[in-house]
């Protein structure tokens, strides 16, 4: 197993490990998602789905390029509690961030210490800008994401979606 890349504590005291999702971990993928609530799944993927595509969670496990998945696992026990996902356009100025947490562990501020972790990555991989497609209806990630400073704004074409944005190197 591949040694966690960052430690984390929340503010409700919850120990994190973070590390890169690896071959070999689509089975503890798989298992998270299914633990979400149908909303946070909707949330995540902006569309209802029961299941989550074997293919894409195998590109998950795969962290070729510039994109990149993170775990994160409680300290204690090792149960996958949170993922983050970055996907850097062709030219390593933008960065979408995605972040799923567990339903039954939300409120306890691992995402808001998840984001603020992919935040830091995307800037330490030159990235300028970081971003996010949220619904409209997913009021907590909208408020946790204008917290650590990114801007909201509608999203062209679609009144039911917004785009959260920080420019990083203004920072």
């Amino acid at each position: 197993m591949q040694q966690p890349t960052s430690k984390l504590t929340t503010r409700a005291g919850t120990e994190l490990d973070i590390r890169l999702a690896q071959p070999g971990d689509e089975f503890l993928i798989d298992q998270f998602f299914d633990q979400l609530s149908p909303e946070d799944r909707r949330f995540r993927f902006l569309a209802t789905s029961s299941r989550v595509g074997r293919s894409l969670i195998e590109a998950m496990t795969r962290n070729d390029g510039r994109d990149r998945t993170f775990l994160a696992t409680d300290a204690g026990n090792g149960r996958l509690l949170a993922l983050a996902m970055l996907c850097f356009d062709p030219g390593g100025e933008r960065a979408e961030v995605a972040v799923a947490v567990r339903t039954d562990h939300k409120a306890h501020g691992i995402g808001w210490e998840l984001m603020r972790f992919a935040m830091d990555q995307a800037r330490a991989q030159g990235a300028h800008w970081v971003e996010a497609i949220e619904s409209r209806d997913n009021v907590a990630a909208v408020s946790l994401e204008r917290e650590l400073g990114l801007s909201v704004a509608p999203l062209e074409g679609d009144p039911t979606l917004v785009k959260v944005s920080r420019n990083l190197k203004a920072d």
